[in-house]
């Protein structure tokens, strides 16, 4: 099975003319509708039911696949479905395109890295005010990170050494920001599990 994934606030905003971007060649944007690579021009989406993660599953063409999927995909081994928050020293890189950038002329994903602020968490979802689980981030999201991954690409870089870890591990996926008052700002991310949680959902339908 292939599919896609994404905070459930943002796919509650897709609907049957809503498109991807990938990337094509020499950085182009390559612009799909959802329903090309749902074969349906109605996607139906599968939602967590507390947290913030919603799944569809793809069934593209094969002329689709060779065309723009081949290797785009993570192997479900990736998600760190753990019981625990990722240790606080793990640097860890969120992968999107806030405020839209990076998907028009060329195609090019904004990161930002960042440490663990927290272990898990049980807070209110911004959107439901549902009670789940999250930890923290030491910096916050900018607004169009919603359902981006946050993943340890096990890739350090001291001077002129590059050391790689165990492999690429994603732990979540970014559901908003934590505020005070003060002006102080989180980036909140539900936990991989979740995630996992909702495709085995998504595959027994």
């Amino acid at each position: 099975y292939l599919y896609l994934v994404t905070a459930a606030h943002v796919a509650k905003e897709m609907g049957p003319t809503s498109k991807a971007t990938l990337a094509g060649a020499n950085d182009t944007p390559q612009t799909l509708p959802i329903g090309d690579l749902c074969g349906t021009p109605s996607p139906r989406w599968v939602q967590h039911s507390s947290a913030d993660v919603a799944v569809i599953v793809l069934t593209p063409s094969q002329q689709t696949i060779q065309q723009y999927l081949q290797k785009r995909f993570l192997p479900l081994e990736v998600f760190r479905s753990a019981d625990a928050a990722p240790a606080r020293e793990t640097q860890l890189t969120v992968i999107g395109f806030p405020k839209g950038l990076g998907v028009k002329d060329r195609f090019s994903p904004l990161t930002l890295q960042t440490l663990p602020a927290s272990g898990f968490l049980t807070l209110k979802r911004f959107d439901t005010g549902i009670e789940t689980e999250f930890f923290l981030l030491q910096n916050p999201a900018t607004a169009g990170y919603s359902g981006a991954p946050v993943v340890d690409v096990s890739r350090y870089v001291m001077g002129a050494v590059t050391t790689t870890g165990g492999g690429t591990r994603v732990y979540g996926l970014i559901h908003g920001n934590i505020k005070d008052d003060a002006g102080g700002n989180l980036a909140a991310v539900v936990p991989a599990r979740f995630i996992v949680e909702t495709l085995r959902l998504a595959t027994k339908r």
